[in-house]
């Protein structure tokens, strides 16, 4: 009642009590005082403003005035907590322009009743009104541009309700309609600029719940400069909050932290207690992820101070526990964390948070592990696995990376637990393998997968058309800004080329949703240990390492015999990456002075003692190795470690896998081709340049660099800007004729042949083996910078003289073998549950059954020679001409060859005959796949 009352004397005093401000304003001017403070929640000065402009709307008759200040001034009351003077006073105005017939005053009102209801959290009555405007503005015409707001509205209230799908055909159309409108004066651009900030914020509020993270940054990203044109800084720090919450979920908490700090600064100038406490707390959590803890306690007492007047916000005390926990866990104070943590469980739980729920039972579990409360564990995490499998069904495959990267950890902890446990039990070797296989490799397994549906072939044609025809011609402006040196034609491009790409995600959504197939698809588990035994040979073992922070966990199979074993990183005499990279690292030297000396011999001797001493005659017993690791140890070449005092290339053949349920993969495809090889050796590079984003370390390589005195087939030479200038491979031309000879039966391209173009028009899925003896560009940072480079002769507004990444992964192949005689095409992000992200990936996305790639820098001149040889190889072990032409006659596939084989009796000549070298050479290429 008094509420009522105070809210009664307010509206009576602003509206008819003349001089209650008393003070003579411009009109214009307060109007666009208005407008700014209502984009900045600045309330009180919309009611201090808003009064005296209503007063002269209504004494001068001003329509337009008084549709503006009205809406803005009961907006205001709401906020103040006014709630229900804000409600009959724009039931008020409601019959006033009803009776009036007055169109725009009723869309006005309209959209303010949406607003104030979505602010209480009445979510179908703010949908109503916002339906409502959009059916009247759409029946009776838009005079006032009101609609492109409207549409976006409606899509923020279709996202609260969970309608994802609906929200972006609204934010769609918006888009579209904000593109077509003209500005007849400053404020009508302001305001423009303003919805197209709101409208992009939206649209990466829906992106973040759809999971697709990147597509969330780009978008705030967009909103926060079109707010900062308008200087709207309340919305700039909600994207703030926004930005870091969407790296957070893609487990990149450094940048995370640098948005929610932005987001800070920008809350205690608006002193909002509220989002202060919340940004403290989500920087407390950035920090003890990246091991700031002294920094993070500074953060959480701040948060201890001022969360006192919040003790009625329920998400507030859930974050607040949670925090707590996460610090008394940081300083090994388990016990006291587990409270914590069992609290804001039940509260996130309680209120369908899957994200944070999924945070608590993490560190739960760990907290269990750590405590050895075995029943705990067993309580945990069936509720764990059925959470984190809901992110198979994330849209994209680089948001489900960054969202398993941040758990699947915790499977490695539990595995660490039962090894320690009981190692001799089959059950527990089992589950074993069924932890550390959905901790690694984990995506691109599902990947694989669902690649095996053939999508293309289950969706409208039209639609496919359409998403190539964008794609085509997102490709083709991009390609006009990389030229461009105007920033006056670059600026109109980039609009629409960010324009394409959300109609591009627009109908990639549509697909996805309309398919009932592809959309419910269950995705088959990850291998059993009886699965494993049974897709190997009798001479035959699978070692697969499995990197946390602190231990290896190590895990052998073979026909007849399993063990899982653990070893601390200390006992390999490594503690972090870069110390690896010291000693093992070494071979990535191009100096070519370290690479051979006793020191790193007896490092390598040392590690091999200590990962293989468990399984050292179980071994000797095999041939034959299929070996799959994360972390560092999926950077080092196994076969240069020592087994019987010799390196284990001469007692074993290796093959490399993504993980161990990727033979389960391999086992399924056909095999069948018409030619031997596609080779594209030596293109045509001189006189041309390159540009690129950024150097990063794989970036540095200068012209002169030299191994055994010859050029690298990495990039030749890194100018200023980020050009790079590639040289000639004159010794590719001799590889690609010496595979000719040997295997004539293919199709060779080099020079101004070897061109993308020329790529483009093959059936691939035709060739046994292809091979690419060029330039490799690979950037971990801009992924899809990286690719192919063949001919840059042959460029034009389709082809860029580079098979990209991307491109890579739409190919059809069908490939017993790709090479990739180039430098470091192993190279990528060593991603926590993935691992290496390099070239390999696509490919073997894209259809092959194996991929020869190098960890590092390889020499043209030798490079040469070896393949010359490898393939020579190859040819001995394949079937006669006579019984191969009777076979493709009657169409019996040819004769499956242990590529491993042939790449192990490669080495071990090269070996032989350069025997001072090393490994240096020989081990830097390896055989990804299952042969």
């Amino acid at each position: 009642m008094i509420t009522k009352l105070v809210g009664i004397f307010l509206i009576f005093c602003f509206l008819f009590v003349p001089g209650v401000y008393g003070q003579p304003f411009n009109e214009n001017d307060s109007v666009n005082v208005l407008i700014q403070a209502d984009r900045n929640a600045n309330y009180s000065t919309v009611i201090e403003y808003g009064a005296p402009l209503l007063r002269k709307a209504q004494s001068t008759n001003n329509t337009g005035l008084d549709r503006l200040a009205g809406v803005f001034f009961c907006k205001a009351l709401f906020s103040v907590g006014l709630i229900d003077s804000s409600f009959n006073l724009s039931r008020r105005f409601l019959q006033k322009y009803k009776a009036q017939n007055d169109f725009v005053g009723i869309v006005g009102v309209y959209g303010h009743l949406s607003w104030v209801y979505h602010q209480s959290g009445q979510t179908d009555s703010s949908l109503f009104y916002d339906t409502e405007v959009v059916n009247l503005l759409l029946k009776e015409g838009d005079p006032e541009g009101a609609l492109p707001m409207s549409l976006s509205k409606l899509a923020m209230s279709n996202l609260v309700l969970g309608n994802l799908d609906l929200s972006l055909v609204y934010l769609n159309k918006s888009f579209q309609i904000q593109n077509d409108l003209l500005f007849e004066n400053e404020r009508d651009l302001k305001s423009a600029v303003f919805i197209k900030a709101y409208t992009h914020y939206v649209a990466a509020k829906v992106y973040h719940s759809r999971n697709e993270f990147n597509q969330s940054i780009f978008h705030f990203k967009k909103a926060v400069t079109n707010f900062y044109t308008i200087n709207s800084f309340h919305p700039i720090a909600m994207s703030y909050l926004g930005m870091g919450d969407s790296y957070n979920r893609i487990n990149k908490a450094d940048s995370a932290l640098v948005y929610f700090n932005k987001a800070l600064l920008l809350h205690e100038e608006a002193k909002n207690k509220k989002q202060i406490v919340e940004t403290n707390i989500k920087i407390t959590l950035m920090l003890i992820d990246l091991g700031e803890i002294d920094d993070a306690i500074v953060h959480f007492k701040k948060v201890a101070t001022q969360i006192k007047e919040l003790y009625s916000d329920e998400m507030i005390l859930g974050l607040n526990d949670f925090t707590h926990g996460r610090l008394l866990f940081s300083i090994n104070k388990i016990d006291e964390s587990i409270p914590y943590f069992r609290n804001s469980y039940s509260f996130f739980q309680k209120n369908n948070n899957l994200y944070f729920t999924i945070e608590n039972l993490t560190y739960l579990l760990k907290s269990f592990v750590k405590t050895n409360d075995q029943d705990s564990v067993k309580k945990y995490k069936p509720i764990f696995d059925e959470l984190v499998n809901r992110g198979k069904y994330y849209s994209t495959s680089q948001t489900r990376v960054g969202y398993f990267g941040k758990y699947l950890h915790v499977y490695d902890e539990i595995a660490s637990y039962y090894i320690k446990k009981r190692t001799d039990n089959y059950d527990l070797t089992n589950e074993i393998l069924n932890l550390t296989e959905q901790s690694k490799a984990r995506v691109f397994y599902e990947d694989l997968q669902e690649n095996s549906l053939n999508i293309e072939k289950r969706i409208n044609p039209a639609k496919l058309n359409s998403l190539k025809e964008l794609n085509k011609q997102i490709i083709q402006n991009q390609n006009k800004i990389d030229i461009s040196t105007n920033t006056d034609q670059t600026t109109p491009l980039k609009n629409l080329v960010d324009s394409l790409k959300f109609l591009y995600n627009g109908v990639q959504a549509e697909i996805k949703s309309s398919d009932p197939v592809f959309k419910n698809f269950i995705y088959q588990p990850v291998i059993s240990l009886d699965e494993s035994r049974s897709l190997i040979g009798k001479n035959e073992g699978i070692l697969s390492l499995s990197q946390s922070d602190s231990f290896l966990i190590c895990l052998y199979i073979s026909k007849s015999f399993s063990k899982a074993w653990q070893i601390s990183l200390r006992d390999l005499g490594v503690i972090e990456r870069s110390e690896i990279f010291k000693t093992l690292g070494v071979f990535q030297n191009s100096s070519g002075s370290e690479m051979n000396n006793d020191s790193l011999k007896l490092k390598l001797k040392e590690i091999s003692q200590t990962l293989f001493a468990p399984i050292i005659g179980y071994l000797e017993k095999i041939d034959k190795l299929y070996f799959t690791a994360s972390g560092f140890f999926a950077l080092i070449p196994i076969e240069a470690l020592y087994i019987n005092n010799d390196e284990l290339i001469s007692e074993l053949a290796v093959s490399y896998l993504p993980s161990v349920s990727f033979l389960k993969l391999e086992n399924q495809k056909e095999v069948g081709f018409k030619k031997d090889a596609l080779v594209f050796a030596n293109p045509d590079y001189i006189p041309t340049k390159r540009e690129v984003y950024q150097s990063g370390p794989d970036l540095e390589k200068s012209e002169d660099s030299s191994f055994f005195g010859t050029k690298f087939r990495g990039k030749s030479s890194l100018g200023k800007g980020g050009t790079i200038f590639f040289l000639p491979l004159p010794e590719s031309e001799s590889e690609a004729k010496s595979i000719l000879s040997t295997f004539p039966n293919s199709d060779v391209f080099t020079g101004e042949n070897a061109a993308e173009s020329q790529f483009g028009q093959l059936d691939l899925s035709s060739y046994r083996y292809i091979h690419f003896a060029v330039h490799c560009i690979l950037d971990a940072e801009f992924p899809e910078q990286s690719g192919l480079v063949l001919s840059q002769n042959d460029t034009t507004s389709t082809y860029d003289g580079i098979i990209s990444l991307p491109e890579i992964y739409q190919l059809k192949l069908n490939s017993d073998l790709i090479v990739l005689s180039a430098c470091k095409t192993v190279y990528g992000e060593n991603i926590k549950g993935e691992g290496i992200v390099g070239m390999q990936r696509p490919f073997l996305y894209a259809g092959a059954r194996n991929v020869l790639v190098s960890l590092w820098d390889v020499p043209d001149k030798e490079t040469a020679i070896f393949m010359a040889n490898f393939y020579s190889n190859l040819q001995n072990a394949e079937d006669g001409w006579i019984l191969k032409y009777l076979k493709s006659l009657i169409g019996l596939p040819p004769k499956r060859i242990k590529l491993s084989k042939v790449l192990q009796e490669t080495k071990m000549e090269y070996r032989k005959k350069h025997e001072k070298d090393g490994s240096l050479f020989w081990a830097s290429f390896i055989l990804i796949g299952a042969d």
